[in-house]
């Protein structure tokens, strides 16, 4: 995907990112490994990553409770997640 659009706009910033993990007991066992792998397509292309995951990871162990409110339902954030979770990441490389 990534080569597609460079092909198409050469210019364009890319940048790679994690989400968050679902709080469903049993899935996405395994993200913390697949992420790794975007870490290091990230670093080799020499791409910008910005990685929420931990966050999300932290957000849970802090409060489980709270951290399920921040889902629509059990994968997608809601506004409040985003605002709280993934915002002040995001500002660090955007704003």
């Amino acid at each position: 995907m990534v080569q597609t659009i460079l092909a198409s706009s050469p210019d364009c910033e890319i940048i790679i990112q994690t989400t968050n993990p679902t709080f469903l007991e049993g899935t996405r066992v395994y993200l913390g490994d697949y992420y790794q792998t975007y870490r290091y397509y990230a670093a080799s292309r020499e791409l910008l990553f910005i990685d929420y995951y931990p966050a999300w990871l932290e957000a849970f162990k802090d409060d489980p409770e709270l951290y399920k409110q921040y889902y629509f339902d059990t994968t997608h954030p809601n506004l409040e997640g985003t605002e709280t979770v993934i915002m002040p990441i995001l500002r660090e490389y955007i704003f």
